[in-house]
């Protein structure tokens, strides 16, 4: 049997179906659309969901990076101490020899009025650009070094990866791609490190991130 665009009713929590789509949203259901080409339900996987309701962001950024330490990129993550979680994932490349770092847990402090000396800020915007939501996620960026123990008081590295090569520099490229999301904790700071192996290497990082509170 063949159905229109408001002929199915979601069964949601604990709701029966209706086959006349009179469901009460306010009592948790949504009515179903389906392809009326093909008759098949039609379906968003969460994250794009999330891009609809105007909770989901993105962060791009693009550095010239040298061989030298003090040219490396940190990426210091501020993720708010609420229950609005960030689920991000992470794409990140140089073009050349690259080696990139997610450590958790590091020790930045801000200024009394909360700034953050000496760092860049760092601009999320919306996926969704009819929305007017901001994220609660801050993100700044500054010339890193090496040893990141010793600038962060200890942090824990959970994330690691390198590749390139100091020559052939646009056949073997460095490129890490975390497709599966990372929920960071909440009220913990993260830096991304990118720390260069070769001289002029232009490196991108792409943060994408959804905040969700938990039903």
């Amino acid at each position: 049997m063949g159905f229109d665009f408001a002929s199915i009713l979601m069964h949601v929590t604990k709701k029966t179906f209706s086959p006349s789509g009179d469901g009460d949203e306010s009592s948790d259901c949504r009515n179903a659309r389906g392809c009326a080409a093909t008759n098949t339900l039609a379906f968003l996987d969460y994250e794009h969901m999330e891009i609809h309701s105007g909770d989901h962001y993105f962060l791009t950024d693009s550095k010239t990076i040298n061989a030298a330490s003090s040219d490396a990129v940190d990426y210091l993550l501020v993720v708010p101490d609420t229950t609005k979680w960030v689920h991000m994932t992470i794409d990140a490349d140089g073009s050349a020899k690259t080696a990139m770092y997610l450590y958790e847990g590091a020790t930045v402090t801000p200024t009394s009025d909360g700034a953050y000396t000496g760092w860049t800020t760092e601009i999320g915007y919306n996926n969704n650009r009819n929305s007017g939501n901001t994220p609660g996620l801050a993100v700044y960026s500054k010339a890193g070094t090496s040893d990141p123990s010793s600038d962060y008081a200890d942090p824990t590295l959970i994330y690691e990866y390198s590749g390139g090569s100091d020559t052939n520099q646009s056949r073997t490229p460095s490129a890490v791609r975390a497709s599966r999301e990372i929920i960071l904790k909440q009220g913990i700071k993260y830096i991304f490190r990118l720390v260069s192996g070769t001289a002029s290497n232009l490196c991108n990082v792409v943060l994408r991130w959804y905040e969700h509170t938990n039903y």
